[in-house]
């Protein structure tokens, strides 16, 4: 008897030699992968890495993803895993232990917890200035994170905690044993991954045309049609606000790096540069030398200084007219985001008048529907009583006895 053909196949996908996956909001890369829809888990071999709201770095020797419904659910970070997350261009939140499990909503990570051995590095923040650096360490960690930032942490056992000035700790301390940043890695676009060219959508011009308006429909499923357009549109604008946000953390991040670049420049020392030149006056002293005795030369009396104010250095001028220019990009970023703001107000507002007329147009129509029903009703009701009133007249004239 021949056996039959599984109607059910699993779909499996190995990919090896410098793997990568990318998507708007979730990156990594590996030597190689291998996913199965049995299970729904992808493991990840070689050096894994994975980007999370771009300033967020796990790595580990092994991972195991967990999917669910298209999304990623849970991670497992095996062996040396670590997060790192960028404060700027020198400062890095750091956190390292034996193993990490990350859970995740929307391919976000939203809480993880670290076990066994866990050391971590923190960095804190005063007037949005970084002041002070907690170097931590307990035998499990748990943390809730919002907006990819830790915001509740809980130590468990074992603890330690120093917390030191920044300018009184050396970099080397404040970085963990094996740190690694590897944004260079990191695929920033699909083009990243291949240069195939994808058809061009046709989003727009179908959004152009008229939709069928699904009378039938309409009659036994009231609005249906609507609703569904209406999500559509909604999770157009939700699309749309995510990638805005994106691009204004990013430049963010951005602006944050170029001005912990200018703050590593030292400031200038009043006390060690003087504010004037002294050079000897040109006008001859009367007064005269006064004889050196040990060596038998003439030492010349202190004359008349005049004081010279400095030049500003070319460098120095370059600093200040950098730090202007940052200020002033950072100022053109908030008019601009206000100016978004303005015109998201600006859509709410008119969707909303659209709204309102289609709700006097449909009100409209309802109204002129009872009438045209009513009208119906009267007209109907007349014509049986012009029947009634013939029937009558006939048998009053036959002189037959009405008959039901």
């Amino acid at each position: 008897v021949e056996t039959p053909q599984d109607s059910t196949p699993v779909k499996r996908l190995r990919a090896w030699n410098n793997a990568k996956v990318y998507r708007s909001d979730i990156q990594f890369c590996c030597d190689s992968l291998e996913f199965s829809e049995l299970d729904s888990i992808a493991v990840l071999f070689g050096r894994p890495i994975l980007w999370n709201k771009v300033r967020n770095q796990l790595t580990s020797e092994t991972m195991h993803l967990l999917f669910k419904d298209g999304e990623m659910y849970r991670g497992s970070m095996l062996t040396d895993a670590r997060i790192t997350s960028m404060e700027d261009t020198l400062h890095f939140n750091q956190i390292r232990s034996t193993e990490m499990m990350g859970f995740f909503e929307k391919n976000q990570l939203v809480r993880y917890d670290a076990l066994g051995g866990v050391s971590a590095v923190f960095y804190m923040q005063k007037d949005h200035q970084i002041s002070n650096v907690n170097i931590k360490q307990a035998k499990s960690l748990t943390a809730v994170i919002e907006n990819a930032t830790a915001k509740k942490m809980l130590y468990i056992e074992e603890i330690k905690s120093d917390a030191y000035p920044l300018h009184q700790i050396e970099m080397d301390k404040q970085r963990l044993k094996g740190f690694e940043w590897r944004p260079d890695e990191r695929p920033t676009s699909r083009y990243d991954i291949t240069d195939m060219s994808m058809p061009e959508s046709s989003r727009d011009q179908f959004n152009s045309k008229d939709k069928p308006r699904y009378v039938e429909t309409d009659r036994y499923f009231d609005n249906y049609m609507r609703n569904i357009y209406r999500k559509l549109r909604d999770q157009d604008v939700a699309r749309y606000n995510q990638r805005q946000e994106e691009r204004r953390i990013r430049d963010s991040i951005a602006a944050a790096d170029s001005l912990a670049k200018l703050a590593l420049v030292p400031p200038e020392d009043s006390l060690a540069v003087p504010d004037v030149v002294a050079e000897p006056d040109s006008v001859t002293v009367s007064e005269p030398a006064v004889i050196d005795t040990t060596g038998k030369k003439p030492v010349p009396a202190d004359s008349i200084r005049e004081r010279r104010p400095l030049i500003v250095a070319p460098d120095e001028q370059r600093i200040k007219d950098t730090l202007v220019a940052v200020k002033d990009d950072v100022a053109q970023q908030e008019v601009t985001q206000d100016k978004k703001l303005t015109r998201t107000e600006k859509r709410a507002i008119k969707k909303a008048e659209r709204e309102r007329r289609k709700a006097e147009r449909r009100a409209l129509r309802e109204q002129r529907k009872a009438e045209r029903k009513a009208a119906r009703e009267a007209a109907k009701a007349a014509r049986e009583a012009a029947r009634e009133a013939k029937k009558k007249a006939r048998l009053e004239q036959t002189g037959l006895p009405e008959t039901d």
